[in-house]
């Protein structure tokens, strides 16, 4: 290490000998970092090469920092913060992996049928607004949706855990209308909804002789 950069980690190494627990909120900050990196990167092997950094970054602090006693707290910074760094990224890309559901690919009618999630009341807009799992029209994958159901087209029964049969035009969830935006495809895509929709007809409740038949299909086709 030369002269200048040994000055310099030394003059690091005092103040962060210094600051003693005030430390520990920047690894928290470093955690914070990950997951907003992994928002701006666009594609999977950006986010590998920001980890890949990260465990670079981590070795090299071992490397050049020996544990001689004079760079403790420097050594100990560098790798906390790039272990939360890539920490972060690695949490929201897990999620994404686990949870994220891809949108359906084109605007599409059809008939759904499938269970009801979760019920929404929005008198002032005179609708309901439900979460339904069901199949994809086309290929059957097996997907949650939004539908917004006019009240006039609606039924009281359609409540959590009830099966019911909707004709419904469904749309992909719409990117932010502006850089910066409120970005809802995103937001769908960590919720699992894989599209959203309005109801174009009435809202039928399935019996359950028929609610059983259609259990029976789905389990077939799983």
């Amino acid at each position: 290490m030369s002269s200048g950069l040994r000055a310099l980690a030394m003059a690091v190494e005092q103040f962060l000998a210094s600051a003693g627990f005030e430390r520990a909120p920047w690894i928290a900050v470093a955690f914070a970092v990950g997951i907003a990196m992994w928002f701006q990167l666009a594609r999977p092997e950006q986010w590998l090469a920001l980890i890949c950094l990260c465990a670079a970054l981590g070795l090299a602090s071992l490397a050049t920092l020996r544990a001689d006693g004079n760079f403790t707290h420097l050594r100990l910074a560098v790798m906390s913060m790039a272990l939360a760094l890539s920490a972060g990224c690695l949490t929201v890309w897990s999620k994404s992996a686990l949870i994220g559901t891809q949108a359906i690919a084109t605007p599409t009618a059809a008939t759904l049928t499938g269970r009801v999630l979760a019920r929404q009341e929005q008198p002032a807009e005179e609708r309901v607004r439900l979460i339904l799992a069901t199949r994809e029209p086309g290929t059957a994958r097996a997907i949650r949706v939004r539908i917004n159901v006019s009240l006039e087209n609606d039924r009281a029964e359609a409540v959590e855990g009830a099966l019911v049969r909707v004709r419904a035009r469904l749309m992909p969830p719409p990117p932010p209308m502006l850089p910066g935006s409120y970005d809802f495809a995103r937001a769908a895509w960590f919720q699992g909804l894989a599209a959203t929709g309005s109801a174009l007809g009435a809202l039928e409740t399935i019996s359950p002789g028929e609610a059983g038949g259609w259990l029976a299909h789905m389990r077939r086709s799983l």
